[in-house]
């Protein structure tokens, strides 16, 4: 079974046999909105699963550094995911796909493909951000900026002066004085 170098599996392929390989990270990873600093590396498998689908299962490692929400430093993230896709093919089944309004259950594992070539790359970048945390901290103990002078408070200890901010919101500070 041959990949091109953008990580891309033709189906056709698949019926002389099914695909396996090593997932790793030769500058083709499709991603610039996030700092790989190590990887995706992991096993892929595919194989048809009929005449107009395949199933694509996989997992994968990698690390990335990403901003802490509250203090802004680099924080590296070692992720894993396991995947599991079925992809289908065939232009009529994407255009009737095109017209659907609710995602079903069974759909979130599922990609419907024009062309009978599957973008691993694609798939992987999906899961790198899938598995990403909604909330990335430096630490536990991350107490973020100083809100009045922008300070990192978990270096400097200080007392800032809490200077009273005008806002049309400032009436309901003295409803809470009541």
């Amino acid at each position: 079974m041959m990949i091109s170098m953008v990580m891309k599996i033709i189906c056709s392929e698949l019926n002389q046999s099914d695909f396996s390989g090593h997932i790793h990270n030769d500058g083709w990873f499709p991603i610039d909105e996030i700092d790989l600093v190590d990887g995706p590396a992991g096993l892929i498998n595919a194989c048809l699963a009929g005449s107009d689908k395949a199933l694509v299962t996989g997992e994968m490692t990698c690390a990335v550094r990403i901003l802490c929400d509250r203090c802004c430093e680099p924080v590296k993230l070692d992720l894993t995911a396991e995947f599991n896709y079925e992809c289908i093919f065939g232009s009529e089944v994407v255009d009737e796909v095109r017209h659907e309004t609710e995602c079903r259950e069974e759909d979130l594992n599922r990609i419907y493909v024009k062309e009978p070539v599957i973008d691993i790359g694609d798939l992987l970048r999906e899961q790198l951000l899938l598995n990403i945390p909604p909330r990335i901290l430096s630490g536990k103990s991350c107490q973020g900026l100083c809100q009045i002078c922008g300070v990192d408070l978990k270096t400097v200890r200080f007392d800032c002066e809490q200077r009273q901010v005008d806002s049309q919101f400032a009436i309901l500070r003295r409803l809470e004085d009541r």
